[in-house]
């Protein structure tokens, strides 16, 4: 089988030079890990499941055996996910997180592709064809790893596709969850131990939240917690069997969340360090290693392409010492607060810390339990692991603020797992030979913490309160109370609702392609549209950040304010009148006044930027001079296209964008912006020469109302701030 390890040493050379190409031209390599990231993916899950049936054949397995011995366990994990899912209505709690997900789980369904953006739809392919029209949509990445909407676009394959499917995932992964510990738990005690080890687990009301929505969370911890099952059998009885299918576990892990990849460096670490990486090892497991240059390659390129994690306005830093400081003096307070406000078991929490760290005293200083060098070494790789894990949460800037908020709480799953299921590891250390110290108290315990935290669970009040999630669920109960199936829905967040089945459209469009949309109108492509508005108060009135053209005739039938300072408006397309010239000006605009916004910037390294290129078929730039207020601004942002060149952004509200031919800089360079914004519209000049203009008069605007490098009034296709350096701006009025 020589040629066979030869071809594997082939594949793994590919994988090794396509990840240096990633490293150094990540855009150029964009395309290619777009569309092969979906089948590296199948190959990996196929991969593991023939490692994991290489290890079962190795084994005495019966799967009647297994069934008898541990039907009761799995029957009761079954049973406690029902009751999850029964009192808890599955729903999008992190809204945006999860909506991302099931669209890329729909690309892949349908694509085969992790790119969003699908030009065929006739109304995008027609955008895109426009004479003069210069925005490229195509491209556009979601930032999340793509291991969890890869196995829901599996369950599409199966099922068929459905947005539910994203919960039923879940809901599998809950059931394993469940079953895993209460084996192990039985395993290492009685079915008592196991009762009482996952009624302890569901007792944490972040798992059971979690467990009812598309949260990736889930699915990162059982594939940890296998990771951790399959360690220890092989530090226990080595094997190239349980080794390929350990390492394959790590490489599915690896691509669930961002910081998964620390795990597997920390157990691959640990394990060549210990000497347990051998050549037998390798040779027998050529092609699951063969397939780790392209996993990491395909990580690397998802992660570079992203870029770092922007700097959130008032921190020092995303990730630092500082921030682990101040998140202690939030978190550790918050241990001793039992006011049952927040989603955390804080009894569990604080009776956790004081187990685990008398365990850990026991194990390593007073050496009271076994010292076999397996249970070592498992015992310190684990504990390196969740180390990290902890310091990486620890130490990201907003840990403290979204734990004190509750809706940060899944960061803080594992560690509210691993302290509700302290008891359960102290009483097994503790038993005596042939029975459990008390297994009965054991399970008394973990009913009295059952019925204390799952009516927290339940209440969840903390994700019930997010505005955009509130908005979205009444438009989606609104949406399927109608009749007709055949709605064009003029929606801002339009790709949220494109999951779902509706034919959805942002308003900028529909102001744009007023005569595109009367004639899709008149061959009948809809029976009816919809317009749904946010709208926010500025104090005096409701105002909306994107207008609908004045063709559009328009009657509201539904309202309702979502948050303290937002109301979501549904209206109803009645007529369409003929199309303007240009989209109609609504709101305020400036008649004699001028106003020239100057500003001195050095751009920061091209390659970073571009990377930020686009979101969800947009363009993200990077804000210049924002002028006007919420529901009137003009926008003018920077952003680069694959080649490193520069383009220039306008984005007038209510109108679609427009973008500058790309322009060619020098990175480093000092230059010269200047912004006029009067009634004949804005322009934009670069060391003097004009590089772009829009013809929409500017809204009415004050010297206040206009910012340099950021942007706090929102907006879609404008970040926050800017990333290069703000050497000097002014401002003239005439």
């Amino acid at each position: 089988m020589k040629w066979f390890r030869f071809l594997a040493l082939v594949w793994a050379l590919l994988g090794c030079a396509l990840g240096l190409r990633t490293v150094f031209a990540v855009l150029a390599m964009t395309p290619f890990w777009a569309q092969a990231t979906y089948y590296l993916f199948f190959a990996l899950v196929l991969l593991w499941g023939f490692s994991l049936w290489r290890y079962l054949k190795t084994i005495p397995f019966s799967l009647r055996t297994f069934l008898t011995r541990y039907g009761f366990g799995i029957g009761f994990a079954v049973l406690l996910s029902t009751l999850v899912v029964v009192t808890l209505h599955p729903e999008l709690r992190w809204y945006k997180d999860e909506a991302n997900t099931l669209a890329v789980s729909r690309a892949m369904f349908f694509r085969k592709t992790v790119s969003l953006f699908d030009a065929q739809s006739p109304y995008w392919s027609h955008f895109l064809q426009a004479p003069g029209n210069l925005l490229k949509l195509e491209g556009s990445i979601d930032p999340r790893n793509m291991m969890f909407p890869f196995m829901v676009s599996l369950l599409h394959i199966l099922l068929g596709y459905s947005p539910n499917n994203i919960f039923v995932l879940n809901f599998l992964v809950m059931g394993f969850i469940l079953s895993a510990i209460f084996i192990c738990a039985q395993k290492a005690g009685d079915k008592r131990s196991g009762c009482a080890a996952a009624l302890l687990t569901v007792s944490c009301p972040m798992f059971g939240i979690t467990g009812s929505s598309g949260s990736y969370d889930l699915l990162a911890l059982a594939l940890l917690g296998l990771s951790f099952m399959l360690l220890y059998i092989f530090l226990r009885h080595e094997s190239a069997e349980i080794f390929g299918c350990l390492w394959a576990t790590l490489l599915v892990m690896m691509h669930v969340r961002e910081e998964s990849i620390v795990y597997f460096g920390v157990i691959v670490i640990g394990l060549a360090l210990l000497g347990y990486i051998k050549r037998e090892y390798v040779r027998r497991s050529a092609w699951v290693l063969a397939m780790t240059p392209w996993a990491i390659s395909s990580w690397v390129w998802h992660r570079f392409l992203m870029g770092p994690p922007k700097p959130i306005p008032g921190d020092p830093a995303v990730f630092g010492w500082r921030n682990v400081i101040k998140n202690l003096e939030i978190l550790i307070p918050l241990q001793w607060d039992f006011h049952f406000r927040l989603p955390f078991p804080h009894l569990l929490h604080c009776l956790g810390i004081v187990l685990w760290a008398v365990i850990l005293f026991n194990f390593w200083i007073s050496k009271k339990y076994s010292q076999a060098k397996s249970q070592k070494h498992f015992v310190a790789i684990v504990t390196a692991c969740l180390t990290s894990y902890l310091m990486i949460f620890i130490s990201f800037c907003e840990s403290g603020r979204q734990y004190a908020l509750g809706i940060g709480g899944r960061y803080f799953l594992i560690f509210s797992i691993a302290c509700a299921l302290s008891p359960v590891v102290w009483n097994t250390l503790h038993k005596s030979p042939g029975r459990l110290r008390n297994s009965r108290g054991l399970l008394s315990f973990a009913l009295g913490a059952f019925f204390l935290y799952y009516p927290l669970t339940i209440a969840a009040e903390s994700f019930r309160t997010i505005p955009k999630a509130q908005e979205f669920d009444y438009v989606i109960h609104f949406l399927r109370q109608q009749k007709s199936n055949h709605i064009l829905v003029l929606y801002d967040d339009f790709e949220t609702l494109e999951n779902y089945g509706f034919t959805t459209l942002p308003i900028w469009y529909a102001n744009y392609f007023v005569d595109f949309i009367f004639q899709q109108k008149l061959r009948g492509a809809f029976d009816e549209m919809i317009v749904v508005q946010t709208l926010r108060d500025n104090g005096s009135q409701w105002v909306a950040a994107y207008a609908p053209s004045s063709a559009y005739q328009l009657k509201t039938i539904s309202e309702r304010q979502t948050a303290l300072s937002t109301l979501t408006r549904i209206s109803k397309v009645i007529d369409i009148h003929a199309p303007a010239p240009e989209p109609a000006v609504t709101r305020p605009v400036l008649s004699s006044q001028v106003f020239i916004a100057k500003l001195q910037v050095r751009f920061s390294t091209v390659r970073s930027n571009t990377r930020e290129m686009s979101v969800r078929g947009r363009p993200l730039a990077e804000p210049l001079v924002i002028s006007g207020h919420g529901g009137a601004a003009d926008m003018i942002g920077a952003l680069f296209d694959s080649n490193g060149n520069l383009l220039i952004l306008i984005d007038h509200w209510g109108s679609a964008p427009v973008i500058s031919p790309p322009i060619k800089i020098e990175s480093g360079k000092t230059d010269w912006i200047e912004v006029t914004l009067n009634a004949k519209g804005v322009a934009v000049s670069i060391d003097g020469i004009k590089v772009v203009k829009s013809r929409m008069p500017a809204y009415l605007t004050t010297r206040e109302q206009i910012m340099f490098g950021e942007n706090n009034i929102g907006g879609s296709t404008t970040g926050t701030r800017f990333s290069g350096t703000l050497l000097r701006s002014a401002i003239e009025q005439k």
